[in-house]
């Protein structure tokens, strides 16, 4: 039941509400005084009839004891007269013998029924009793005293049934004064709620017009006056001059009386006490509307500033050049795409939304890509770069290179990845053609050394074919045995001269891959194979420290080959404009450690040479940036290790002694698993 109440409650509207209230308070008002004054007049007349007792036992001692009993009637007849409530008055001797009476039938009857109800209060300082004769008559009993005796008693019957007559006539009286009270009150209230839901109604109207976007949708309070008609301003360059859709007080930058006013809302308590403010303002509901009035305006313009701005990333969103994913940071699912990355990546957009951004590339870059995206979630980045990973067309299968740079931002609440995707293919392309002329240019600079290599094996090769040569053309029968000699040598040098110029070749070919796991002494030991003699030609030692057992890199041995080649050959060259600068230089020495730091494989290379200038240490990894003679170096040798080494997450630094020495050092991460 309770419930029912309460549901039927919540389904009246605010206006019936408030009707019910002003109802109820009107029957509280109209009825709340009948309860009051009803059980008030019961006791007013049971008190008028003890204090009638009492003057009556005040006044009738001496009668009482003379036994004047026309005198005591008179005077009951008297007090009998005064009050109309009254059905008898009986006075008794101290022997409860009757001695005056005001009935008119007789002599009266003086036992109190069996069932009698009796109670005793106390008056004065005497004691006086109260008996009920059923449901009509209550009787009051009060002694009369002569000093400290009881001489005799008043009672005095009052008529119950008069007091409920008068008590019926007032109810009528009451109950048509409430519902004229009622009646009117509910008039008033039915109007009153009416005035006050209205604005109410219309507060709601427009917040759910609000809520269902509409902005435009207003209150209307009817026709008041401006600011400037009431202040008679003149100033048209205010804000508030010709707004027609806000109050003044809530227009920025108002030029009020001499000084321009501020910002909402830190201008109020300005405008408060603005002659404008007082009349117009309006009481609290009005104010209220005013308020969502200015709420709706500022939220309709912020949904234009809102919209604008959306469209206009919307627009550099869909034209960037560069493909653009919108990326959820947890399951790495493409939310959104740009055109240009429909195009790239040959597909509908379909067809990309809802893949996994690491799976248009390949899963050799997924490591790479998880230490983006985790650096990207935990902001330990504002922007982080993943350089040249391969990407695969959706149709077609096409591979391109791609550099991915990401950022974390907030929408609504979300949080989502922006990976944006730059095409380097060309680029790649370009550095490949670079580093291939590079290492052309290298073989041409080896020439002399690699000329001298191979000489050596094709010179032994020679005199074992001459020597047979010889004794075939003498007849002479060669031992077995040294037969056996010639054979073995000559097959070795011919696997010296093929593996040289099997060496050359793969250091010719052109190369273009993420790598593989190797272990950095190959390229190491492969780089003397073509510079040993060469070294040696030039009188200088080579000192190697390789550590056994290093945890393999992701690399590729011919690239790694021309980084080491390239500091080898500066090596040389410091070596060289030392011996030419001083009369005793120490002799020339090369040495290449290889070791394990932490979680990484270190090469180092360390000559004696000249050392690097403190001017030109900060540019000798610039392309085409060069201390030699014109002639002598290209600028790019430095610049494409640099390139290569940072191809494969390495770190390539120096440290230098001006005219003593210089060591490079390169860092490689160790290859997942290894």
């Amino acid at each position: 039941m309770k419930k029912r109440i309460l549901a039927f409650y919540r389904r009246l509207s605010f206006r019936n509400k408030l009707l019910m209230l002003i109802a109820a308070i009107v029957c509280f008002m109209g009825l709340a005084p009948g309860l009051v004054i009803f059980p008030y007049l019961v006791d007013e007349m049971e008190g008028r009839g003890v204090r009638t007792a009492q003057r009556l036992a005040e006044n009738s001692c001496s009668l009482i004891l003379s036994r004047d009993k026309a005198h005591l009637t008179a005077m009951l007849f008297d007090e009998k007269g005064l009050e109309k409530n009254i059905s008898y008055i009986l006075v008794l001797d101290r022997d409860n013998r009757l001695l005056a009476h005001t009935s008119l039938k007789g002599r009266p009857e003086i036992d109190l029924p069996p069932d009698a109800d009796s109670r005793t209060r106390s008056f004065s300082s005497s004691r006086w009793t109260v008996l009920t004769y059923g449901k009509d008559i209550l009787d009051i009993a009060y002694p009369v005293h002569a000093g400290s005796y009881v001489v005799g008693t008043i009672r005095v019957g009052l008529d119950k049934r008069f007091i409920k007559d008068l008590i019926f006539e007032l109810s009528l009286l009451h109950l048509a004064f409430a519902g004229a009270i009622i009646l009117g009150g509910l008039v008033f209230g039915f109007y009153l709620s009416r005035g006050i839901a209205r604005p109410i109604t219309s507060l709601t109207h427009l917040a759910a017009q609000i809520s269902m976007g509409d902005f435009n949708t207003r209150i209307d309070f009817g026709p008041r006056q401006r600011c400037r008609e009431i202040l008679q301003c003149t100033k048209e360059d205010c804000p508030a001059y010709s707004d027609n859709t806000l109050r003044c007080w809530f227009a920025e930058g108002t030029r009020c009386h001499s000084a321009p006013v501020g910002r909402f809302p830190e201008k109020i308590k300005y405008c408060q006490e603005c002659t404008v403010f007082k009349t117009q303002a309006g009481d609290e509901l009005v104010q209220l509307g005013d308020t969502f009035n200015h709420m709706a305006w500022r939220l309709r313009l912020s949904e234009a500033k809102l919209r604008s701005s959306e469209q206009r990333y919307r627009f550099l969103f869909d034209f960037e050049p560069n493909p653009i994913f919108v990326v959820t940071p947890n399951t790495f699912v493409i939310a959104d795409a740009n055109n240009t990355a429909v195009e790239k990546y040959g597909c509908r957009k379909e067809q990309l939304l809802g893949r996994r951004f690491p799976d248009l590339g390949f899963p050799e870059d997924f490591t790479g890509l998880m230490t983006l995206f985790r650096s990207v979630v935990r902001e330990e980045k504002q922007c982080s770069v993943l350089p040249r990973i391969r990407h695969r067309r959706i149709s077609g299968n096409e591979v391109f290179w791609v550099n991915v740079f990401m950022s974390s931002y907030e929408h609504l609440g979300q949080k989502f990845i922006i990976a944006s995707v730059t095409d380097v293919t060309e680029i790649m392309e370009a550095e490949t053609e670079l580093i291939q002329a590079s290492k052309m240019t290298t073989l041409g600079e080896m020439a002399t050394g690699i000329a001298h290599e191979l000489n050596q094996p094709l010179h032994a090769i020679k005199l074992g074919s001459e020597f047979l040569l010889t004794a075939a053309r003498r007849g002479q029968s060669v031992p077995a045995e040294d037969m056996q000699d010639v054979a073995q040598e000559i097959g070795a040098d011919v696997d010296r001269a093929a593996a040289i110029i099997r060496h050359l070749r793969e250091f010719g070919r052109k190369q273009q891959d993420r790598g593989q796991l190797i272990d950095v002494n190959t390229p190491v030991r492969g780089v003397f194979t073509l510079l040993g003699q060469q070294l040696n030609s030039h009188k200088i030692e080579v000192v190697t420290d390789l550590a056994a057992g290093l945890p393999l890199i992701r690399a590729d041995v011919n690239r790694i080959e021309q980084v080491l080649i390239n500091l080898i050959q500066n090596a040389r060259d410091a070596i060289e404009t030392r011996r030419e600068m001083e009369n005793q230089p120490p002799p020339g020495r090369i040495v290449v450690r290889s070791f394990a730091e932490g979680d990484r494989v270190a090469v180092t290379v360390g000559d004696n040479g000249t050392g690097i200038p403190q001017h030109v240490r900060e540019r000798i990894f610039e392309p085409f940036f060069t201390t030699k003679d014109v002639g002598k170096g290209t600028g790019l040798g430095l610049s494409i290790s640099y390139r290569i080494v940072k191809d494969y997450d390495g770190i390539i630094d120096f440290e230098t002694r001006e005219g003593k020495e210089t060591t490079f050092r390169l860092s490689f991460p160790q290859a997942s698993g290894s």
